[in-house]
């Protein structure tokens, strides 16, 4: 808009001060009489005049052109963080499908659902966390971790074997064992993470054959640390 301003003031500049047949300028009554010379100068003075201004004026408009406004630089910084999420996103799901196929876990809509065996994770009848299971633990913590703000239920489970009392007790410092490890090796907030113990309740798989011969396979199954994770 300033070129267009300039270049009317040029052409204003150079309309009174243009020479006419007498020698004088519009609306300059002093000048009757004087020589021709004066209207050649004036016009070459005018015409000086108007090339400044329209130099200035272009010059002006192309740095209007090139110079970024503030919105465009938000609009861009914008584009930058989209892009940049959309990057997370993809890095995200990624790191997930490695750990599906490591863990074996379920997904639906809404959450995670990660089973693991007891017996990897224990010794029998025991409720302390094995080292060879810190594999698997970090693993779990990963894919948590994806889920910063989620909930997340740990839910132990043991065969028939033994009291269902005994049974109860040792399922739930089972899964609290587990929640320990998460928190502290990783680095997990322990407020998101609720544990529960059922004992041998909900089996998943016959703890005897239909003959009432023992299952060890079943029993195997059964023997487990249920994790859900809020997606």
């Amino acid at each position: 808009m300033a070129d267009v301003h300039l270049e009317t003031r040029a052409k204003y500049f150079i309309l009174r001060n243009e020479p006419i047949a007498s020698g004088r300028r519009f609306g300059d009554s002093m000048n009757a009489g004087r020589p021709m010379e004066l209207g050649a100068r004036s016009w070459a003075i005018a015409v000086a005049a108007a090339l400044f201004f329209l130099v200035v004026g272009a010059a002006l408009g192309q740095q209007d052109a090139t110079t970024p406004t503030q919105t465009e630089k938000e609009l861009e910084i914008k584009k930058k963080e989209v892009k940049q999420t959309e990057l997370d996103l993809q890095k995200k799901r990624a790191e997930l499908e490695k750990l599906k196929v490591a863990l074996k876990y379920q997904e639906t809509a809404h959450a995670i659902n990660i089973n693991l065996q007891a017996d990897v994770l224990f010794d029998l009848g025991k409720a302390e966390i094995r080292p060879e299971a810190e594999a698997a633990l970090d693993k779990v913590g990963a894919v948590i971790q994806q889920f910063p703000n989620s909930k997340v239920w740990i839910d132990g489970y043991t065969d028939s074997i033994g009291s269902q009392n005994k049974n109860l007790a040792l399922s739930k410092e089972r899964a609290v064992a587990v929640k320990r490890w998460l928190v502290k090796k990783g680095g997990l907030p322990a407020r998101n993470i609720t544990t529960e113990g059922f004992g041998q309740e909900k089996p998943v798989a016959p703890n005897i054959n239909p003959d009432g011969s023992d299952n060890p396979e079943g029993r195997a199954q059964n023997r487990r640390v249920q994790i859900t994770v809020e997606k």
